[in-house]
């Protein structure tokens, strides 16, 4: 675990001190018995204390970066959770050690909405690093911050370039507080971890580009390929008959190879343009243009259907499964499949029968 910063520590004793001297001003000013003199009596330690609270933040403000950097800890917590319910609000101050025990839970009342009864039990309770939780018996009336689930679905999410740069300012932390490069096992360098990144920063900014070009490279190889080997000159026109026997013109059957290597060009290129739906319109388009028979088409879309779920689908599936260890992308894949088995096509076409 890395140690709460100074800072961090900083923020923290600022933040507190401020929650208690308005606390000790609003509960002195309210007290029993508070009288105009009385008041005016003790403005002057009321605003000493306002001052010392301002002086504190002025002390702390050179060493913050920006408004959002005064309500943040390090590691990206945040210093204070709020919650609303009706018009009281409940608030925790996290203290800087990530670890550091919570309050217990609490019983404590809500407004129903209601004349009566106005207000019902309830408790209050926390969970770490950030999170206030109200429950009504087994209703959570209200919940605000990140928990436990929260937090490891945010850390397993997280892009690979941001886990990179987490890595090496831990590292960098390490090298700092010891004075000297680290010498942890299995763990790269600092400088290694920014090449890593930089790479990572080079593909993805350099991926439009180097798209477009292989796009205009395969529209070349497509026309060098249909000029040598035409589609159909794989067709072969096989005499078609009715029922009764009777000669009914023909029918152009290509032979399998043909079929299946069309449907992986299909596949892949369609594999390449996903998520633009304009490129995948017009790609299906030439398609049709170099086939024409709409029953040819149609074993080519299969072919290319097989080649999506036995190649390139398990290939994407096995990036997000091993390497980003999210093992639910094929339930829910399925999951989706069952949830269109549950939907009735008359309920999206409003040509249709109610």
């Amino acid at each position: 675990m890395i140690t709460p910063t100074a800072l961090d520590s900083l923020k923290y004793a600022v933040a507190e001190a401020e929650i208690t001297i308005e606390w000790a001003i609003d509960h002195v000013g309210g007290a029993e018995g508070m009288t105009d003199a009385l008041e005016e009596e003790i403005s002057p330690a009321q605003e000493g204390l306002h001052a010392l609270a301002t002086t504190l933040r002025s002390a702390l403000a050179p060493h913050v970066k920006d408004r959002a950097d005064w309500f943040t800890y390090s590691d990206g917590r945040p210093l204070l959770t709020e919650v609303t319910v009706g018009n009281h609000t409940y608030s925790h101050l996290w203290h800087p050690n990530p670890f550091h025990d919570v309050p217990p839970t609490r019983n404590i009342t809500v407004p129903t909405g209601l004349e009566v009864p106005a207000h019902r039990s309830a408790t209050i309770s926390y969970e770490l690093p950030s999170k206030i939780i109200i429950r009504a018996g087994d209703e959570i009336i209200a919940e605000v911050g990140r928990g436990d689930a929260e937090v490891i679905d945010a850390w397993r999410n997280r892009p690979q370039e941001i886990a990179l740069r987490d890595h090496a300012k831990t590292i960098e932390e390490v090298e700092t507080a010891c004075g000297k490069p680290h010498r942890l096992a299995l763990s790269p360098s600092v400088e290694q971890l920014r090449l890593m990144i930089s790479q990572i920063e080079q593909a993805r900014d350099r991926q439009p580009e180097r798209i477009f070009d292989l796009r205009t490279k395969i529209i070349i190889a497509r026309d060098e390929a249909l000029q040598a080997e035409p589609w159909s000159s794989f067709v072969t026109d096989i005499p078609a008959f009715t029922r009764d026997g009777v000669p009914a013109g023909s029918m152009g059957v290509p032979t399998i190879t043909a079929k299946e290597m069309f449907g992986t060009r299909l596949a892949l290129e369609i594999a390449a343009e996903a998520g633009n739906e304009d490129d995948i319109q017009d790609t299906i388009n030439e398609y049709f243009s170099m086939i024409r028979e709409p029953d040819q088409m149609m074993l080519v879309a299969m072919a290319a259907l097989s080649t999506m779920g036995t190649m390139v689908l398990p290939a994407l599936f096995e990036v997000a499964e091993e390497k980003a260890s999210n093992w639910d992308i094929r339930v829910n894949f399925a999951d989706t499949a069952r949830h269109t088995w549950t939907k009735r096509i008359r309920d999206f076409d409003s040509d249709g029968a109610a």
